[in-house]
């Protein structure tokens, strides 16, 4: 059976977000580790007593994968599958140490003595070692199943990178959901950048005698206005046309 793909991450975010802060979230964890290693002193952390080499070690993990951060942001950023696969084989590969390294202190009985206090041991061991070893197992549980969520994630954009005919385009894509659409135009009156839709000279709804509601033009008289000696033409679809034609038929019947 194949694991199916995730669609989001967190259920309300893209695989691209999740990524990115996949990258973040364990670039910083990188930066702890790294700066509180010490290679003389022990160092104690949530009550367990560190030594230098797996300090050392597990500093030297996290120094490993910082690179590898940045390697898989890029490939998140410009759509490269590999290394997301990379980075999540990393993050598997991380998730098996450290879920051993929890297994050796709860199968050693190691954790108590480093847990629990000597004077509160007296109290009752084998009830306080319990509870050591409860919180232990708990806790571990708890990161385990984040990193895993996160590795299956990193897994899921390469997944979705693959399953794209054309992976480099869907950047712009991104970019073309995210572009603000204007509401509309302002309430009240629109104003127009020229006039339009003016109507020529005898036309209705040209605005003079021949709109609308107004007497229409009469041939005759347009001829009568006209200069001595110049051509005049009534523009064709007018009423003006229409009464000249009339006109002439009537003529050339009588």
């Amino acid at each position: 059976m194949k694991l199916r793909a995730a669609r989001t991450f967190a259920g309300c975010a893209t695989l691209y977000v999740g990524v990115m802060a996949t990258c973040l979230l364990n670039f910083l964890l990188a930066i702890f580790f790294v700066s509180i290693a010490s290679s003389r002193e022990p160092v104690l952390i949530m009550g367990l007593t560190v030594p230098p080499t797996p300090q050392v070690s597990i500093a030297s993990w996290f120094l490993v994968g910082i690179p590898i951060c940045f390697v898989a942001g890029f490939g998140a950023v410009y759509r490269v599958e590999g290394t997301l696969r990379f980075y999540a084989n990393y993050m598997f590969l991380s998730w098996l140490v450290f879920t051993g390294v929890a297994a050796w202190f709860l199968l050693t009985g190691t954790a108590c003595d480093q847990l629990v206090d000597p004077e509160v041991q007296r109290m009752g061991k084998a009830f306080m070692c319990t509870f050591a070893d409860v919180g232990i197992l708990v806790w571990t549980l708890v990161l385990g199943m984040c990193q895993l969520y996160l590795t299956w994630i990193v897994w899921s954009a390469a997944e979705e990178i693959v399953a794209e005919n054309y992976p480099k385009l869907m950047r712009y894509t991104n970019k073309h959901y995210n572009v603000q659409v204007p509401d509309g135009p302002p309430p009240g009156p629109y104003p127009l950048p020229c006039p339009r839709g003016e109507t020529g000279p005898g036309s209705i709804g040209a605005g003079g005698p021949s709109s609308m509601g107004a007497a229409p033009i009469d041939a005759r008289s347009m001829l009568e206005k006209a200069p001595v000696g110049s051509s005049f033409v009534v523009p064709k679809g007018t009423m003006a046309a229409s009464t000249m034609a009339a006109s002439t038929m009537a003529a050339s019947t009588m």
